[in-house]
């Protein structure tokens, strides 16, 4: 299962551009789109069209999205309402067009996207898959939930709301632990919009054992071999990469040789603009 869900990341990325004609000496392309999207997200999936021509770029572009799976359409069940746009790029400008959608829940397949963009002389085809994330909250209450009585945890966001794309946020994690606590886990993910820093989590508080952090493209964990009583600081950066409206995942911690959490954070929604 891990296998394939790295397959799929690994298929987010990569962008297949067709350009026919003179367009890819005179046209380039370029996309903003998040590697994964969670149900109950509001994306804008953003492309960007380049002219190198000496005179200005007029066109149609037109989006289409399928399930990867049966290669039906679910344009509708997206509600990618703004499908087909018209545009014109000034020479030796670039043009960004916008789609918002919205992942619908229930949805577990991966999502194919197609953006066919067709002008007097040239067309061009892009493709590629985003995956799509379960978001199991939907009706539950969001409150910082415990089931057991001696560890505590909260995840804040220090952000302006909305949050402007490229603005750097602090996402804090707050453990209060009452007794020493052997072998515990903490695994953290974070919304589709925003992109960590590529440094190691920053930890203070009463530590006196090693602790080991294992980070992948939407989730990081953080082993702790003991905590003893006290509170303690986790906090990263990240930067609002993709525009939108997107889930904040709560964080979660797991004791030794448990099937289920011990402990989860609130969560929250955040706007990108």
């Amino acid at each position: 299962m891990n296998s394939f869900k790295t397959l799929l990341v690994f298929i987010s990325l990569l962008r297949t551009v067709t350009l026919f004609g003179q367009a890819a000496k005179e046209y380039s392309f370029s996309n903003n789109l998040a590697p994964f999207l969670r149900e109950g997200d509001r994306p804008l999936l953003s492309f960007n069209l380049h002219n190198k021509k000496k005179e200005d770029w007029t066109g149609s572009a037109s989006l289409s999205l399928q399930n990867s799976n049966t290669r039906e359409s679910v344009d509708g069940w997206f509600m990618n309402s703004v499908a087909n746009q018209y545009f014109t790029v000034d020479t030796g400008s670039h043009h960004q067009l916008l789609f918002p959608i919205e992942v619908p829940f229930l949805y577990s397949h991966a999502l194919d996207w197609k953006l066919a963009i067709e002008s007097a002389h040239d067309s061009m085809v892009a493709k590629g898959t985003i995956p799509i994330l379960s978001w199991p909250y939907e009706d539950s209450i969001n409150t910082p939930t415990s089931r057991v009585p001696f560890i505590t945890i909260e995840k804040k966001i220090h952000a302006s709301n909305p949050i402007q794309l490229g603005q750097k946020v602090l996402i804090e994690i707050t453990l209060t632990v009452k007794k020493k606590v052997e072998s515990l886990v903490l695994i953290d993910e974070w919304a589709a919009g925003l992109v960590p820093d590529k440094g190691p989590i920053k930890i203070t508080g009463a530590l006196n054992k090693y602790f080991f952090e294992n980070k992948t493209q939407r989730n990081r964990s953080v082993k702790f071999t003991t905590l003893l009583p006290g509170h303690y600081s986790l906090h990263y950066y990240a930067v609002a990469t993709y525009p939108g409206v997107f889930n904040h995942p709560p964080t979660f911690l797991i004791l030794s040789g448990a099937t289920s959490s011990a402990a989860r954070s609130s969560y929250q929604k955040i706007e990108i603009e």
